[in-house]
């Protein structure tokens, strides 16, 4: 499990958040304190094999996330949709 967080190059905040848990149940799940359910080890294992495909969409905005406050990625999210005319929905 924390191999393959850091793999992603996520904090384990961030791996909280995005598989809706707290991080004290992050750190719990990498001490093999407590067993990852089968729905979270599926999507961490489905995030690293993104981040390792360099050329994926998914994978540029997992870089992106993984190096930036929350607030600056949004500012370059907007800014990115604006100048490729796509939508972003906030």
């Amino acid at each position: 499990m924390r191999f393959l967080r850091i793999e992603c190059g996520m904090s384990q905040k961030n791996m909280a958040e995005i598989l809706g848990v707290d991080s004290q149940t992050v750190a719990r799940w990498e001490k093999d304190q407590i067993t990852i359910p089968r729905t979270s080890d599926a999507v961490l294992r489905s995030i690293y094999l993104e981040t390792i495909n360099t050329n994926s969409k998914i994978s540029f905005f997992l870089n992106l996330l993984a190096q930036s406050e929350e607030v600056q990625v949004i500012e370059q999210l907007t800014l990115m949709a604006e100048n490729n005319h796509w939508s972003l929905a906030i």
